[in-house]
């Protein structure tokens, strides 16, 4: 399916008060849901829920696109031709390399003096750094689960409920490096290293453009292709 705004709402979404899924608005007397921090997969899920005219918030990147689903846990068509090759490999007869017996492989215990060599002294070599992400347009509204990481690595970790985080920075890391966060519904933000000079930092994320309005959902038709009718024909998805 597809979504859009045809006639976005200009109320503020700061001012509105608080709901179970969103905002109430008390000019259209309408709950707005909040669609922002949901993943395709959680948008279809919710408005196929939702019969209905709606009123949602949402990225301007999330809509008028097709909105991608997660793939059916049912049996596919690939999967149902794997499952007939594995019938006929399963019954195959046993091959030489299979009925092989098992060679005996000896590991002889290294010594406590080269152990002491090879071991790095970690706790030595590391640093942190600790933060707290929230919105910029309500700081009140602390961010979990932001990726923060360091820029061009895989040095990387999350904020938890409370939007607060701790990220261990080797010794080999410059101070010129730059600290990423990343989030959906918020633009990226680039913070240098150097720059975290408290206990706590605070980091503000800015939501990206929004839209905010009634819901047009559009479906998507897909024509049957030759390989379709056949799946149909077979019972599977």
């Amino acid at each position: 399916m597809k979504i859009n705004i045809p006639q976005p709402c200009s109320e503020n979404w700061t001012e509105m008060s608080s709901s179970t899924s969103g905002r109430f608005c008390t000019s259209c007397q309408k709950e707005v849901i909040d669609f922002t921090l949901h993943v395709d997969n959680e948008i279809v899920a919710s408005l196929n829920q939702l019969n209905g005219k709606i009123c949602g918030r949402f990225t301007n990147d999330q809509l008028d696109r097709t909105l991608l689903k997660n793939k059916s846990t049912s049996v596919n068509f690939t999967s149902f031709l794997s499952i007939l090759g594995s019938i006929f490999l399963f019954h195959s007869p046993p091959t030489k390399a299979a009925i092989k017996p098992s060679q005996l492989i000896q590991i002889l215990p290294s010594s406590n003096d080269n152990l002491k060599k090879i071991t790095p002294k970690v706790a030595d070599s590391l640093k942190h750094i600790r933060g707290k992400v929230i919105d910029s347009d309500n700081y009140n509204n602390n961010i979990s689960g932001v990726a923060v990481l360091i820029k061009g690595t895989n040095i990387e970790t999350h904020t938890d409920e409370n939007g607060e985080f701790t990220l261990v920075i080797p010794d080999t890391i410059s101070l010129n490096a730059i600290i990423l966060f990343k989030y959906i519904g918020f633009a990226q933000k680039e913070l240098p290293l150097k720059a975290f000079t408290t206990d706590m930092e605070v980091v503000e994320m800015r939501p990206t453009t929004l839209a905010m309005g009634e819901v047009v959902v559009t479906p998507i038709v897909k024509k049957a292709t030759f390989w379709g009718k056949i799946k149909r024909a077979f019972g599977v998805n």
